[in-house]
């Protein structure tokens, strides 16, 4: 919601709500979006450990 607050310049949740409009694939792109840099966070996290074990 603050992503799309932030680029249709709306400076509530409540007006996102009444003017942002987003079709299944649009929300089905940013799920997208959210869940690969989850998952590369996931790997970076997972890196980082192992160095910190073999150090």
């Amino acid at each position: 919601m603050n992503v799309l607050q932030e680029l249709g310049g709306w400076e509530s949740e409540e007006m996102v709500s009444r003017y942002a409009h987003l079709s299944k694939p649009q929300l089905m792109q940013h799920v997208e979006l959210v869940s690969n840099f989850l998952v590369l966070d996931d790997v970076i996290l997972s890196h980082q450990k192992e160095k910190a074990v073999g150090d």
